[in-house]
């Protein structure tokens, strides 16, 4: 039996995922360690620069979700045991890396490792990072399944992570 979220769902849920995960984690986790830099409980002036991953990845993980709510289907997203959607997206984001979410998550995460100056915060990141390249395997095999030559031909032109450039 198939069971669907309703693309309203969507609107209360990813915003309070985002929050935990994004957010109020690597706030807590910093809470259990010595914030570098940081001088009478306030960044100091390179501790701002973490602000500039935070708000980049920010902006790409929204735009990733924009795009995810705009291509499901009128009736919501099929639950399933399988990683791949109903549908492939190849715009947007998804031009520049097949991961956008994951690329969109890692940068807040090492803005909020700048900005609070957090060695545990760091440590989770690396977790993250090792936890996240194993996902991507599996989930990319799923997609190379279930869409077959038109997954095939979408990674062959856009890369896992970032275009590396060589000049």
């Amino acid at each position: 039996m198939r069971c669907r979220v309703p693309r309203w769902a969507a609107v209360i849920c990813w915003p309070v995922q985002f929050g935990a995960v994004h957010a109020a984690i690597p706030v807590a986790i910093s809470r259990h360690g010595q914030r570098l830099g940081w001088r009478d409980g306030q960044p100091g002036r390179a501790n701002l620069l973490g602000l500039g991953p935070l708000g980049l990845g920010a902006v790409l993980v929204v735009w990733t979700l924009v795009m995810h709510y705009t291509a499901a289907p009128r009736e919501g997203w099929a639950v399933t045991r399988r990683l791949a959607p109903e549908y492939l997206l190849t715009q947007g984001p998804y031009r520049v890396t097949r991961n956008p979410m994951y690329i969109g998550g890692l940068a807040i995460w090492t803005g909020w490792t700048i900005l609070l100056g957090s060695p545990p915060v760091a440590g989770t990141l690396v977790l993250m990072l090792a936890v996240m390249r194993r996902g991507v395997e599996l989930e990319e095999r799923s997609l190379a399944k279930h869409y077959g030559d038109e997954w095939r031909s979408y990674a062959a032109r856009t890369p896992r992570w970032l275009r590396q450039t060589h000049g």
